[in-house]
């Protein structure tokens, strides 16, 4: 008998016997502790490594067997047939919650991209629409863990999601993706040294001196404990000689719900202040739709007064009647990287990677 056919079940979140030793073999299966090819022993053997009975085994068998995981044949016993077919059957994982407007243009396209793609590859897709509030995410949602459970999606896609569904996101028995800005083996993460070197190149190219940030980006550091996208930011405009006070630099203390309004509110108390920088980002897109209502009920002379880098989804054109540069995020390429790392990793976590997406500076003037 293969080692890892030895675990010992225990009682586990109420679930029966019987499902315990279905999930066991599905992820034993995925993970590639069983391979294509081999036996597994006969369910009476099973039954007493396992401490139950026959029928309990041969009942778990069966929707392995269904799903085409296991083959069973005559004289030949059970066989691990294959893995299961990647983009055949996909779960999308939103945690929407009530962190996220309607008119958060990035996600929306996101996932209209990433459910064009899979329409290509003709797979079924199930979305699963997270709606609990932040704090009561520390678990899997009863539907997506019914899904998994009963073999109805092969993998998962999570392209909006939070730090603490990611934690569980980890532990799920099935090959998953995420795009998050928390690194780890199933994560597709913006490279973000990269995008603010650009903006602090674009900044000196402009003789900006002094530079300033607003982001909806909440607190300092990532949940894994490494520096968020604004500290990134900030820490590198120092370490490049270029002034950046933190007066200068507004992102909330946690996660928003209205981002316009956020991006109007918080232009509106930097230009309040009695010295401004010269230049400044605003990030994410939707917090910049704000910040322009603010510069435009507010008279501001863009770019005389200060130099603008905004965040703009390639797929929607932000209107500006002044000049201002862009940094441009593109969905469909991310959507692109998910769908690659999803299918080309290999099931097992050690040997994957971190996937990279690099935005782009586009100069509009």
């Amino acid at each position: 008998m293969p080692e890892v056919l030895y675990k010992k079940f225990t009682p586990e979140n109420n679930l029966s016997m019987q499902r315990q030793i279905t999930m066991f073999l599905r992820h034993a299966i995925n993970t590639g502790k069983l391979k294509s090819g081999d036996k597994i022993p006969p369910s009476r053997k099973l039954a007493q490594a396992w401490d139950t009975n026959y029928f309990t085994v041969n009942s778990a068998l069966k929707p392995l067997v269904q799903e085409g995981i296991l083959l069973q044949k005559p004289r030949l016993g059970t066989i691990v047939k294959k893995t299961i077919p990647k983009l055949a059957r996909v779960g999308i994982y939103l945690a929407t919650g009530n962190n996220y407007e309607q008119e958060d243009f990035f996600y929306s396209t996101l996932v209209n991209k990433l459910q064009g793609k899979l329409a290509k590859h003709d797979a079924q897709v199930m979305i699963f629409r997270d709606s609990r509030p932040e704090n009561e995410m520390n678990s899997v949602m009863n539907e997506l863990q019914e899904a998994v459970h009963n073999g109805k999606i092969d993998c998962l896609i999570a392209p909006l999601v939070n730090k603490i569904a990611m934690k569980w996101l980890a532990t799920i028995s099935i090959p998953r993706v995420a795009f998050s800005s928390i690194h780890t083996a199933f994560s597709v993460c913006d490279d973000t040294e990269n995008e603010c070197q650009q903006v602090i190149e674009r900044f000196k190219e402009l003789n900006v001196k002094t530079v300033g940030i607003i982001s909806c980006i909440g607190g300092e550091y990532n949940s894994d404990g490494s520096p968020n996208f604004v500290t990134v930011f900030k820490k590198m405009v120092r370490q490049q000689g270029l002034e950046c006070k933190d007066q200068w630099c507004i992102n909330p203390e946690n996660q928003l719900t209205k981002l316009m309004r956020y991006g109007y509110e918080a232009f509106k108390k930097l230009y309040s202040l009695s010295e401004k920088p010269e230049g400044l980002l605003i990030h994410p897109d939707v917090v910049a739709m704000g910040a322009i209502n603010s510069i435009m009920e507010n008279r501001v002379k863009i770019p005389e007064e200060m130099k603008l880098i905004i965040h703009q989804n390639v797929q929607h054109e932000i209107f500006t009647p002044f000049k201002a540069d862009r940094l441009v995020s593109d969905p469909e390429k991310i959507a692109q990287l998910l769908m690659d790392k999803l299918e080309n990793d290999t099931i097992k976590s050690q040997e994957m990677k971190c996937a990279i997406y690099k935005n782009e500076l586009i100069r509009k003037y």
